[in-house]
């Protein structure tokens, strides 16, 4: 494994889901104008409403496309530009009608990089696009809810 897959095999052994979390809200714009304190229980009723909806998702027992396609969630592989505006995407969702999109650009920049570096073999990750599905289906479960 080269030494730049090694490095990030060693961030992913250091990475909690906690400083994920607060790393990922500080992305937000809005993150800068919370305190501390407001970042950080943001950042916990995020795991924990992540965790519930993950919990009832995996107690299908099906993978995250199944899940969508259950759901009535179209999923749409799109060539557009993957940078709206200052944000990179890799997948969104839309719920009129209920849609998650795939940017297969980035997300082919991700699949090379867990190929790359071995880090999709230590993670069982093949091809990221699962991971985004299941991501984007918590924002149609929270739409409904």
């Amino acid at each position: 494994m080269s030494s730049g897959g090694e490095i990030l095999v060693a961030c992913l052994d250091a990475a909690s889901p906690e400083a994920l979390a607060r790393l990922m809200l500080m992305q937000d714009p809005v993150a800068a104008s919370l305190t501390v304190e407001q970042r950080h229980r943001m950042a916990c009723a995020a795991l924990e409403e992540g965790d519930k909806v993950g919990v009832t998702l995996r107690d299908h027992g099906m993978a995250p496309e199944a899940i969508a396609r259950a759901l009535g969630v179209m999923i749409v592989e799109t060539q557009e530009p993957s940078w709206a505006g200052p944000f990179l995407r890799y997948a969104d969702y839309r719920s009129h009608p209920p849609e998650i999109r795939l940017f297969r650009k980035t997300l082919g920049w991700l699949d090379l990089l867990l190929e790359q570096t071995g880090v999709g073999n230590i993670l069982g990750i093949e091809r990221v696009a699962s991971v985004f599905v299941a991501h984007e289906l918590f924002y149609h479960i929270e739409a409904r809810s």
